[in-house]
C-alpha cells in the first residue's frame, strides 16, 4: 500500500479518530508531520498503538480516564514503523546529540550533507523560489574508517519524523542469476519511491557502478547493471516536491573505479572527500568517544588535555575507526584491572 502525502495522513488520521475519544491538545497536523512515509495502514497500527498505551496506563493507574492524549500518540510512534521502508534504528545513547551537524572532526563535511541534503528537503519552497532545482544525489568517498558510514547513521537519525531512511549495502543486491540483480536495484528504488520522502544510502556503490569495458560477457553483465542503476536514478523525484523526493547518498573507498557517468550533474553531483583526519580533528574524535566513557577526566577541560594527548599519541594516518577501537582497547584493559574508569594509562602510549 502506498504511503500519503501530509495532507493525506491527517485527513487518514480524522477520519480514523473520528469515533475515538481524544482530547483537545491531540493535534493530527503534527502528527502527520511526522510520520513520514506511512500508509493508510501504518496510520490504523497507529492508532492501535496509541489505544494500547492508552489502555496500560489507565490499567496501571485507576484515577486516570481513557481519553486519548497527545503523548500516548507519541509514544505509539516511537513504536510503529512505516511498513515500507527500512529506518534507522532509534539509539539515543549519544548525549552528544544524535543530528548529523555533530560529527567530531568532521565539521565542514557534515554541514555540507546538512545544507545540500536535508534543507532543501524541509524547505524545498526557498530553493523553488530562486528558479533552480537542488541535487538529486551526494557521493562520499574517502579511505576505509574515515566515517563514511557514521556520518550517515547521523544523516539517518537527522531525518527521523521528517523522512523515510533506506540504508543499503550494495553487495547484497548482487546475484549470480541474470538479470535478477538488475530488478533488486529496480524493486529498491521502487520501493524507495512508494515511501517518499525518502533518503537511499547506497555503500560500497562500486559494486554497483564500474567504469564500463568492453569485452567479455561479465563486462557486459556490469554494463547493463550500471544503465539500470542509471535509468532509475534518473527517474527519481528530486527535491521540488517535498513529499515525493528521493535523494541518493552514496559512499566509496574508490572514487577512481566509478563510471564517470554517474558522477555527472544530475545524478551524484556532489562529491565530499573525506581525509584521514588531521590532529586538531582527531582530538575532536578522541574527544567524542571519551565524552562517552567513565574516566577519571573530572571536568571538559581534563578530557580536552587526555584528548590533545591520545591525538599526539596515535599519530597521523589514524582514521575515527582507529580512534574508537583505541578508545575500546583502553576500556578492555581497565576492566581487566578491576579499574572503574578508564585513565591515561590504560591506553598503549
Amino acid at each position: 500500500m502506498p504511503s500519503l502525502d501530509a495532507q493525506g495522513r491527517v485527513a487518514a488520521l480524522s477520519i480514523m479518530t473520528r469515533d475515538m475519544h481524544i482530547a483537545p491538545d491531540v493535534d493530527l497536523d503534527t502528527i502527520g508531520a511526522v510520520s513520514a512515509g506511512f500508509s493508510g495502514a501504518d496510520l490504523e497500527k497507529l492508532c492501535r498503538e496509541a489505544v494500547i498505551v492508552r489502555s496500560n496506563d489507565a490499567a496501571t493507574d485507576e484515577g486516570r480516564t481513557a481519553i486519548l492524549q497527545q503523548r500516548d500518540f507519541d509514544r505509539a510512534l516511537t513504536r510503529v514503523k512505516p511498513s515500507g521502508a527500512i529506518r534507522a534504528a532509534r539509539r539515543r545513547r549519544d548525549h552528544a546529540g544524535n543530528d548529523v551537524s555533530v560529527c567530531p572532526g568532521y565539521a565542514r563535511e557534515a554541514d555540507l550533507l546538512r545544507s545540500t541534503i536535508l534543507l532543501p528537503l524541509l524547505y524545498p519552497q526557498r530553493l523553488a523560489s530562486l528558479g533552480v532545482s537542488p541535487p538529486k544525489g551526494m557521493l562520499i568517498y574517502g579511505p576505509s574508517g574515515v566515517g563514511k558510514t557514521f556520518i550517515a547513521r547521523r544523516l539517518a537519525r537527522s531525518c527521523e519524523g521528517k523522512a523515510n531512511f533506506l540504508n543499503v549495502s550494495c553487495p547484497s543486491l548482487l546475484s549470480k542469476v541474470v538479470g535478477e540483480t538488475e530488478r533488486n536495484v529496480a524493486k529498491l528504488f521502487a520501493r524507495a519511491r512508494s515511501v517518499a520522502p525518502a533518503i537511499m544510502f547506497l555503500d560500497h556503490v562500486e559494486c554497483l557502478a564500474p567504469v564500463r569495458e568492453t569485452g567479455d560477457s561479465a563486462e557486459n553483465t556490469m554494463d547493463r547493471l550500471l544503465s539500470c542503476l542509471l535509468i532509475e536514478m534518473d527517474g527519481v523525484v528530486g527535491h521540488s516536491s517535498s513529499e515525493s523526493a528521493v535523494i541518493v547518498v552514496a559512499a566509496t573507498e574508490r572514487r577512481e573505479m566509478l563510471d564517470p557517468a554517474i558522477l555527472r550533474p544530475g545524478r551524484l553531483e556532489v562529491h565530499v572527500e573525506m581525509k584521514r583526519p588531521r590532529e586538531e580533528a582527531r582530538k575532536e574524535i578522541f574527544g567524542f568517544y571519551l565524552s562517552r566513557m567513565s574516566t577519571n577526566a573530572g571536568d571538559s577541560d581534563a578530557t580536552a588535555a587526555l584528548s590533545g594527548k591520545l591525538a599526539k599519541w596515535i599519530g597521523d594516518g589514524a582514521t575515527g575507526s582507529d580512534i574508537e577501537g583505541a578508545c575500546r582497547s583502553a576500556a578492555m584493559r581497565a576492566m581487566k584491572r578491576g579499574d572503574a574508569v578508564v585513565c591515561e594509562r590504560h591506553f598503549a602510549m
